[in-house]
């Protein structure tokens, strides 16, 4: 079996489909059954071995980079993506420059099959197996730039009726895949997304003493992991934080980590609650300490309006944190019953539940360890296993 991947989503900084394709690329490198693998971006082709420095550099917590394709795409990528956003029209150009750097690379790839994670199928003649994330561009077109619909609505619908087979990340995202095009139930494969042992470990208090010491960290916090962007609902929960009595502000500052994303803006309470340390902004943190602030953390917070999957979920179950989630999309399905679900637009539902586990210290105890125990079913090699077993079924057919 021959595998080829579309890996542009390892740009860092890594967010959430990158992750995806970083994980499942890391099981699937290592797996017998693929004689060849080869991935491809906008720079070039990777060979096996180019994939395994790719991954190993995708999210290098010291910077120490040790290719050159790898610098350009940590250094140089994030600069013009930033000075893109700000020119009418810049992503259009920049995606017709990659695609057609794209079709002089993707040829002689005859006997393989191409996996693209990340919605849009690529020019290559060769069966393909395309991921579908979410239909957020569907359900919420205003949380998206206008680049990024038209992306979207131009070619996710040739994706779906080019793959050879479809596949996405949740039930609830095969069931929105089924809604808006059509396809059967059966036509759907979910291979899920899991978390990496590291959230799983029992970290020395030393050690996460350094950690949050390394991002200046409060001994207690509330944290919230995701991209700061409208659709992650950043201004619903701090208005909900704010809520709280000043005692346990003081006492719980809230921890917001994450790169900033589109249209990620702050209002004068924001910068009020930032300047009095209620509210805490270190960005984006490498992949190596998440863990680590994650089993710091007193709750974990995540009340976005819509997600495909909620990795971040997940990765707070596995570490031991207490959960407080969205009562919709796909945030029920992952949290499984371990958590506390609200309705992201009922800001007082949310500061409650909030208050509850910060109150209620027994209460909270026993719900992380309820999600510590239904996390087990997260498992990287296992999501991999079934994208094989895909591949095989296809190669049979």
């Amino acid at each position: 079996m021959k595998l080829l991947v579309n890996v542009t989503s390892l740009t860092p900084p890594i967010t959430g489909i990158g992750r995806y394709t970083h994980q499942l690329l890391s099981s699937l490198v290592r797996d017998d059954c693929i004689e060849d693998i080869r991935g491809f971006d906008a720079l070039g082709c990777y060979n096996r071995q180019g994939l395994e420095s790719l991954l190993h550099n995708a999210d290098s917590p010291t910077g120490k980079i040790d290719n050159k394709i790898s610098r350009v795409k940590k250094n140089l990528y994030p600069l013009l993506r930033t000075v893109a956003r700000k020119i009418p029209g810049a992503r259009a150009v920049r995606q017709q420059m990659q695609n057609r750097n794209k079709q002089r690379a993707l040829k002689g790839y005859s006997g393989f099959v191409y996996w693209e994670p990340n919605y849009i199928l690529q020019p290559v003649d060769a069966p393909s197996i395309v991921t579908i994330h979410d239909l957020s561009h569907k359900r919420y077109p205003q949380y998206h730039p206008e680049d990024r619909l038209s992306w979207l609505e131009e070619g996710l619908s040739d994706s779906i009726n080019n793959a050879t087979e479809v596949t996405t990340v949740s039930e609830f995202s095969r069931t929105e895949i089924q809604e808006f095009y059509g396809l059967k139930q059966e036509a759907i494969t979910v291979i899920p997304p899991a978390v990496s042992p590291a959230f799983r470990q029992n970290y020395s208090n030393e050690y996460i003493e350094s950690i949050k010491k390394h991002y200046d960290l409060p001994s207690e916090y509330i944290l919230s992991v995701g991209t700061l962007e409208p659709r992650k609902n950043i201004a619903g929960l701090v208005k909900a934080y704010s809520l709280l009595a000043k005692n346990i502000r003081q006492r719980y500052p809230l921890v917001l980590v994450g790169c900033r994303g589109w249209q990620h803006l702050v209002d004068k309470d924001f910068q009020a609650m930032v300047r009095r340390g209620e509210v805490i902004v270190p960005g984006y943190v490498t992949q190596e300490h998440l863990p680590a602030i994650y089993s710091a953390a007193s709750v974990f917070a995540y009340v976005s309006f819509y997600e495909g999957f909620g990795m971040p979920v997940a990765e707070a179950m596995a570490s031991g944190c207490a959960v407080v989630t969205s009562n919709c999309a796909s945030m029920p399905e992952v949290a499984s019953g371990c958590a506390e679900l609200v309705d992201p637009d009922n800001i007082e539902s949310i500061m409650a539940a909030l208050q509850r586990y910060l109150e209620d210290s027994e209460y909270t105890k026993s719900r992380a360890l309820e999600g510590r125990l239904k996390s087990e079913k997260f498992q990287w090699e296992y999501s991999a296993k079934h994208l094989v077993k895909l591949m095989e079924k296809m190669e049979a057919g």
